[in-house]
């Protein structure tokens, strides 16, 4: 996901120049082969939560909204709704540091006293002594109401079908 992030926030011609190929190439090149990987192990707490968090809170909501309001459109949407909202924000942190450091372009001088910037660690050290906790939450409400939507929609349309199979 490093490419995908990084030519997602630089645009076209900045990493690779809009090639996907040239772009890992220019990473292993400038960062070495470890640049490709950076942000690996935030991007799996991030990602890998999500789909068993919102499979719980999907099956648990919408258990209980069928009894409240029947089978339906409704209550699967509802239910997608706010399973996947829970369920983006409590990685929200980790995948914030995720897009930190593969956002970072790291360079030898970058190791400051014992705290480099390269390492999950150091990165999290420096952004809460630098921004403080707060700095976790940014950006927190568009992918809530962006992955909510989407889920929810997708849901939807997924229960409906299978009713009618």
């Amino acid at each position: 996901t490093v490419v995908k992030t990084r030519m997602e926030q630089t645009g076209p011609g900045v990493v690779g120049e809009g090639n996907m190929f040239r772009a890992l190439g220019s990473i292993a090149k400038m960062e070495g082969v470890s640049g490709l990987f950076r942000g690996l192990g935030p991007t799996v707490v991030a990602n890998a939560p999500f789909s068993a968090l919102y499979y719980l809170f999907y099956t648990r909501t919408k258990d209980y909204l069928e009894c409240k309001w029947g089978k339906g459109a409704a209550a699967n949407f509802v239910s997608g709704l706010s399973a996947a909202a829970v369920a983006t924000t409590i990685p929200h942190p980790a995948d914030i540091l995720r897009t930190r450091l593969q956002l970072y372009r790291s360079t030898p001088a970058d190791i400051t006293g014992i705290l480099d910037k390269r390492t999950p660690s150091g990165m999290l050290t420096i952004m809460l002594r630098e921004e403080g906790p707060g700095v976790f939450t940014r950006g927190l409400l568009p992918r809530v109401l962006k992955r909510s939507l989407q889920t929810a929609v997708v849901w939807t349309i997924y229960e409906a079908l299978s009713y009618t199979t």
